[in-house]
Order: C-alpha cells, then structure tokens, then sequence
C-alpha cells in the first residue's frame, strides 16, 4: 500500500510529534510527514511539492491562522450551487475551538474540525479517523464535482441537440399539477423564461381556436386508455403568427393503471405543411389545367368538324370558301395555343433558342402593333404611340422581342372594352429602355397584382383561361423579358381602372458592357427554370423540332 504523504502545519513542535505520533497509531497505514510552523513556510510547502494526501492544519499559528492557510490553496474550479474544493483535504485541530470556528473552517473547504482541548489529550483514533474521513469526503466531493460536470456537459449537448432539431420537450406530473418543459419548447411557443406552463393555458390560450376540440379529444382518448399520443395542429405564436406542431407523447401509469405521468414532444413542421399544401394546390391546378386543355383544344374541332361535314354534303363554290375561312382561322388558333404551350416547356427546359442582334425598340413595337392590328380593329381601339427620335436600341431576339409586345398588346385589347385606347411610351433613364403598355380595361385587383404573371392563374387561385387563349401570355413575357437581362412589371388603380405593364430592358450598349448574351443566358438557367412543364408531349416536341 502506498504511503500517503501528510502536511501537518503546528507551531508547537511537540505538538507535530504528538499528531504524528496519533496517526501512527490510529492506523494501519503508513505515512509520510511534511512539516511546517507558519502559514508562510506551508503556503511554500503546498507551492514546492505536489498535492499532499492529507493537511492536518492548527488553527492557530504566529503569522496567522488556519484559515489564511485554506485560503491559499489552490482550489479546483466548480461552478452552482457546489461548495467550494480544494486541491488536497484538510483537517483541522486546535484548542478552545467553538461552533462559530468550526463554521469558518468548514465553510473555507476544510473536509474535518477536531478540537483537541491540548495536545496530550488527542486520542490516536480519533485524528486517524479524522484524517481518513476527511480523505474520503474530499474524494467523494471530487467524484460529485466530476459527475455533475458530465452531466451538464450532457445537458448542454441535449439542448443543442434539442435546439438544432427543433424538439420542445414536456412532462406533465399530473398528480402534482405541475408541468416541466425545454428552454427550445419555450421557443417553439414564444413563451418567457418564467412564463407559467400548464395543460388548460397551454390548450386555451396557445393552441388555435379550430384546433382546440381535435386537441381535447386525442386527449381524452389517451387518458381513457390510451397509450400513444400523437397530434398535429396549429398554434398562435405571439411573434410568428400561426405555426403548424407536431405532438407525440405517452401516458405513464402507476401499478394501479391510473394516469401518473404524461411526457412527450414537440417538432415545428410548418414548412413541412406548408410544402405539402402547396403540393396539394399545384396538383390540383394541375388536374383543372388539364382538363381546360382538353376543353379548349376540343373547341375548335367542331368548327373544323362542321366544316368537313357540310363540304361532303354540298361542296359548293360558296361552302368551299366560306368552310375554308373556317378551318383555317381555328387551325390558327390550335396553332397558336400549341405554340404558347411549346414555349412554356422550352423555357422550362432553357431549351428556347435566342438569336440575338441589335434590334430598335421602335421598330419592334411597330410589328408587334401590326401583328393585332385585326385584333385592334375589330375592336375599334385606338393604339396610342409615343417614342424618342433617336429610336433607342436594345440587344435582344427580334422575334421573341415581338411576342413579348404582342402577347401585351393583345392582353390589352381582350381585357379592355371596344372603342377604347391603348398607349404605348418609350423612354431611356440611367442606361436602360423602358416601354409602357396601358389600357382602359378592365383593371386589376390588387390582391391578384402578385400573381399576375403565374400561368394559368387568376385572382381566386383557380386555374382559368384568358379570353381566346390559355392564360399563359403573362408568365411567357415575364420569363422572355429576364432572358434578355430585364424586368416587366404590372400595376393597376384597382379594378375597372385599367392596367399598365412596363418592360425594362438594358440598352445595346449597357449589354455589350455587361458581356455576351451565352453568359447571361447561362447565368438565367434558374430562373427560366422556375415556369412549370405544363404540356404532355414537350419532351417528344423539342426533340423533333
């Protein structure tokens, strides 16, 4: 057995001797003694070796007392509600000790205070019994300090296990009516450190209205002789508004099967619904999308039909012509509805080919206007232009610049009411070209403004037609006018005030500075990909085309 190696700190030499002498024989195990007279040569004892097994410290000494000694020694770090450690434990003997002494030493981190009453009254056992006592309490100390440590460390991880994944943990003890929850549990409801928590607070006040009875139920259902619970339902977050949670808990029962514990987690999956309501609602117009698609594809078929069956009955001159006319104005419309479809997936797939060159704006719009001109016409509108002079230039696809200006104008005149005017500005301000389409039509509301260039949408959400067309006019200007590095936007004084849509384009020269169209184009890929595949068959179109 090794020799446990003793300071004993006395001025009395004979009283060194007698302590010595007590531990001798007061146990079976062997010592080894370090001696010292005043707190300054221990405080140079505990500075020089290393840490003793044990100090048997007089209280009293020439330069000052024990209690100077205790404060000099090095202590371990702990932090709580833990008593103060020191590095080796301490015992503490002297005469005339009193309650009020004892407390002091103690309260310094001594482990033992053994009043002595003189020296040649010490009994042998009782200082070796002190000595050990006080090894095993500073041992035991050391193990409590070590073990709450681990298991603060242990919290902590839990908490940022808990925080990272978004787990709010309760226990209701529901005999004492009390309830204990996770600090991330707080957040999850938005509640104060020191915010009271119990079941009908929690069910009143933070769980949603429409919720409520669902809630009570599953409760109920549980308490009736259930074991799992497992919820999901919506709460009032005080900052965030309503979020969707998770519950799954179990009922802990005593030997008598009566409820004595309820514990159990949340999990915020508001995202997690919130995709899943949006999956929900792009399934659905996607189902009414296509049913439309067959409706309007089907439309001119009959024409076509009625046609062919009167040109097989009487295939007269007349009939010829007038069946002719017939065809071949729906032939029209089938083809420019299949062609609307065909862009949408090509930019879906950034497969749409841009030939780029230097176009004038001017020139551009007036095409656009001669392309609806029978539109226009047929509605007696009047379409207002005002350009510069100088006919600004922008560098784009002439064709699709075009489409984006068609597809504007006829918008205008399908929504706005015969006899009306349409105006068409340009300007160039701080390097870019801005043209502006407005009309007197029909006007937009504004809660719709946001959504104005989603495909085949309207204001109440549902998938829907344009008039003559399949509502995808919008989202291909939208996509067309970001794939030549700009941006179209739409306003209106709110509905039966008309609407303005203005297309911002950089210049010529601001694009040639920017780099090539291949660079930007590339840099679109994303964005152009964000307009959904709505045809069956693109995949087989693009491959032949």
């Amino acid at each position: 057995m090794k020799p446990w190696t003793v300071l004993v700190v006395d001025d009395n030499a004979d009283d060194r001797l007698d302590i010595k002498a007590a531990l001798r024989n007061g146990s079976a195990r062997r010592f080894v003694f370090v001696e010292a007279d005043t707190v300054r040569e221990a405080v140079t004892r505990l500075n020089e070796a290393p840490p003793f097994d044990c100090i048997v410290l007089d209280f009293n000494l020439p330069d000052g007392t024990a209690l100077d000694v205790l404060d000099a020694l090095p202590r371990e770090v702990v932090s709580g509600s833990l008593p103060t450690h020191l590095r080796e434990p301490v015992v503490v003997i002297t005469d005339g000790a009193d309650t009020n002494t004892g407390r002091r030493v103690l309260e310094k981190g001594a482990q033992e205070f053994v009043p002595k009453g003189g020296v040649t009254g010490i009994l042998p056992f009782v200082v070796a019994r002190a000595v050990d006592t006080a090894v095993e309490r500073h041992a035991l100390a050391g193990l409590v300090i070590q073990k709450t440590q681990e298991l603060k460390t242990s919290e902590e991880r839990w908490r940022l296990a808990e925080a990272a994944a978004g787990i709010g943990v309760w226990d209701w003890d529901i005999r004492a009516g009390n309830v204990i929850v996770s600090q991330q549990y707080r957040t999850l409801y938005g509640l104060t450190n020191d915010e009271e928590v119990s079941y009908e607070r929690w069910l009143h006040t933070h769980v949603h209205p429409d919720d409520r009875e669902a809630i009570a139920l599953a409760g109920k259902a549980i308490f009736d002789g259930g074991d799992d619970y497992s919820v999901e339902f919506r709460i009032l977050h005080p900052q965030l508004g309503i979020r969707w949670l998770t519950g799954e808990g179990r009922l802990i029962r005593d030997a008598d099967a009566r409820p004595l514990r309820f514990i159990g987690v949340n999990v915020d999956i508001t995202e997690r619904q919130e995709s899943r309501f949006a999956l929900i609602e792009a399934d659905r117009q996607k189902d009414a999308f296509i049913a439309f698609v067959v409706h309007e594809l089907r439309n001119p078929l009959g024409p076509i039909r009625s046609a062919a069956t009167i040109l097989r009955a009487n295939p007269t001159e007349d009939s010829v012509a007038k069946c002719g006319q017939v065809i071949e104005r729906q032939v029209t419309q089938l083809t420019r509805l299949l062609e609307d479809l065909t862009d949408v997936a090509r930019i879906a797939h950034n497969q749409l080919s841009l030939q780029f060159a230097d176009v004038s704006l001017s020139e551009a719009i007036a095409h656009a206007i001669e392309a609806c001109k029978t539109l226009l016409d047929s509605r007696h509108q009047l379409c207002v232009v005002d350009v510069p002079d100088d006919h600004p230039i922008v560098h784009a696809d002439p064709a699709r610049l075009i489409q984006v200006f068609v597809n504007l104008l006829n918008n205008a005149a399908k929504y706005s009411k015969p006899a009306t005017r349409i105006w068409v500005t340009v300007r160039v301000a701080g390097g870019r070209v801005v043209a502006s389409v407005k009309d007197e039509g029909e006007g937009l509301d504004p809660h719709f403004l946001p959504f104005v260039f989603e495909p085949f949408t309207r204001g109440d959400g549902q998938a829907t037609r344009a008039p003559d067309g399949l509502g995808v006019g919008l989202a291909l200007v939208k996509r067309l006018v970001e794939l030549h590095h700009g941006h179209v936007t739409a306003s209106s004084a709110g509905l039966g005030r008309g609407s303005e849509f203005v297309v911002s384009l950089p210049s010529a020269s601001e694009r040639k500075m920017e780099g090539d169209e291949r660079s930007y184009a590339a840099a679109n890929n994303q964005r152009a990909a964000a307009l959904p595949l709505v045809a069956g068959d693109a995949d087989a179109d693009l491959t032949s085309s």
